[in-house]
């Protein structure tokens, strides 16, 4: 058995924020503040997120100079994701993937996004892009969430733009940036508070690419090629700089496997890290890998 937990669910829809000049601010510790220069977008989504770690019965393998990880299957994620530790910052830069709408069916969808806690935790800090096709068209968002807060999507990237996600909690509040490289300075910058009743634990941090909605069957995979997360860097609480891999926390490798099919299939598979590991010389920002998009269903 490969368990996963398929439970807390948010919705992206429209938002009445005001539209910004382009540029990018922080507001660190005040009140909820968003800037952006995109705009709000319609419609809904759902990023369903794991609800707690599940029992691995996997072998951990050794990568990179002895530092060794779990792999382990998940319906509607891949990429990594690190616990063990408390956290407060996540950042990678990766170049919007274009989906290919023309052999995806109507209703698939594609994401890439960074965030604190949701691995191990039930709430979810987190900002990143996700693209979906529609009559045969594709459209891409860019959005933030503090589930359970409502997500916000906003229209305005592109694929081929290469962006730059963060989220950093500044010990009050929570700074999720998204940064547009190619068209710089576009973007947005909002502080959120962790959710009215809810208790955010920064016990993890992520760089996924996701299948909303769950996963199949309710939702498929949009046909994207590959993408490149390259620059990844992690911080804690405690203030030690590294990347996925630490001395101070666990990380998992994460692939997408059709869990709702029988021997279930491989959707999205991540490369091996690229780059020094932490703690052997290396530091935050020196490490990539890859996914790839390897089947729909």
């Amino acid at each position: 058995m490969k368990p996963t937990r398929r439970i807390w669910l948010a919705t992206i829809g429209a938002a009445a924020l005001t539209v910004a000049a382009p540029g990018l601010a922080s507001a660190g510790g005040g009140p909820s503040v968003t800037h952006h220069s995109y705009v709000a977008a319609h419609g809904s989504l759902r990023h369903t997120l794991p609800l707690a770690h599940p029992a691995h019965p996997f072998r951990t393998h050794p990568l990179q100079r002895g530092t060794k990880f779990n792999t382990v299957s998940s319906n509607n994620w891949a990429g990594f994701a690190t616990y063990g530790d408390h956290f407060r910052f996540v950042s990678t830069t990766y170049t919007i993937p274009s989906i290919n709408c023309g052999i995806s069916p109507d209703g698939s969808f594609d994401s890439q996004w960074v965030g604190l806690d949701g691995y191990t935790s039930s709430t979810v800090e987190q900002v990143g892009t996700y693209a979906e096709c529609s009559g045969g068209t594709a459209s891409y968002f860019a959005f933030y969430e503090m589930f359970p807060a409502a997500s916000v999507a906003f229209t305005g990237v592109s694929p081929g733009d290469s962006v730059t996600a963060s989220v950093y909690f500044n010990g009050l509040q929570y700074e999720l940036t998204l940064v547009d490289n190619t068209n710089g300075p576009v973007g947005f910058s909002t502080s959120q508070a962790c959710p009215s009743g809810s208790k955010c634990k920064n016990a993890n941090a992520e760089i996924i690419s996701e299948v909303p909605n769950g996963g199949p069957p309710t939702a498929s995979l949009a046909d994207y090629g590959i993408v490149g997360f390259t620059h990844i860097a992690i911080t804690d609480t405690a203030a030690h700089h590294f990347n996925v891999f630490s001395p101070d926390w666990k990380n998992d490798k994460i692939s997408e496997v059709n869990l709702s099919v029988p021997h279930g299939d491989l959707m999205q598979s991540p490369s091996k890290l690229e780059g020094t590991a932490s703690g052997s010389g290396g530091g935050s920002g020196n490490q990539a890998f890859t996914v790839t998009a390897i089947s729909s269903s």
